[in-house]
């Protein structure tokens, strides 16, 4: 299934500054943060993962479009992240929360 990029925070930076070093690392693109979107937590075996969850916008380098290097991707709907949110992924379990309460188009 499909799961959205994750990133752990580290001591010294803001949720905001994991989000954009995530892009930086995993995608390889510049973001900003454009909106919070949400926080959760669910029970692994032996700890308790805490998530919160970022809009951001890739930043514009030129007429390329944006293609994330070395990943498996595409842009879908937000109901195709049910099958992962199903399974236990926490990352789908916010967004589609935040997707089922919210007006913003996403």
């Amino acid at each position: 299934g499909w799961q959205l990029p994750s990133t752990n925070v580290e001591e010294y930076e803001t949720h905001a500054e994991a989000v954009v070093r995530s892009g930086k690392r995993k995608l390889g693109v510049d973001l900003d943060v454009v909106d919070f979107v949400g926080r959760g937590s669910i029970e692994r075996v032996g700890h308790i993962q805490n998530m919160e969850q970022f809009i951001a916008r890739v930043r514009a380098e030129g007429p390329e479009p944006f293609r994330p290097r070395g990943l498996e991707w595409k842009w879908g709907h937000g109901a195709q992240l049910r099958e992962g949110a199903e399974r236990g992924a926490l990352c789908c379990q916010i967004a589609l929360r935040d997707l089922a309460r919210s007006p913003r188009n996403r």
